[in-house]
C-alpha cells in the first residue's frame, strides 16, 4: 500500500468510526447536558405536564446517586419544584436553628 492508498484508507476507517461513534457520543452529552430547549417532553412536577419547552435542571437537593439531583422540566414545573425545595428547605433549617 503506498502513502496516498494508506491516507485515503485512514480517511476512510476516521469517517467510519466517526459515524459509528457519533450517536453515541451524541447521547451520552445530552445525558450529561441535559435536552434542548423544546426538544423533550416535561416530567412534571405534580404530575403530568405536556409543555415541551423543557430544560434539564439541578434541583436543590443533595442525593449522593447525582442523578437524582436532575429533573427535565419546564419554566413552570420548576418554579413549582424551586418552591418546594425552598419550603423543604426552610423546614430542615429551621428545627435545627431553633
Amino acid at each position: 500500500m503506498n502513502a496516498d492508498e494508506l491516507k485515503k484508507a485512514e480517511s476512510e476507517l476516521s469517517k467510519n468510526l466517526l459515524k459509528a461513534c457519533l450517536p453515541h457520543a451524541a447521547a451520552a452529552l445530552r445525558k450529561f447536558n441535559g435536552p434542548e430547549n423544546g426538544t423533550e417532553p416535561c416530567e412534571g412536577w405534580f404530575g403530568p405536564c405536556t409543555n415541551m419547552n423543557a430544560t434539564r435542571i439541578r434541583m436543590e437537593t443533595a442525593y449522593e446517586d447525582e442523578e437524582r439531583n436532575w429533573r427535565t422540566l419546564c419554566p413552570e414545573c420548576q418554579k413549582a419544584c424551586d418552591a418546594h425545595w425552598e419550603e423543604m428547605w426552610a423546614e430542615v433549617y429551621g428545627g435545627i436553628l431553633s
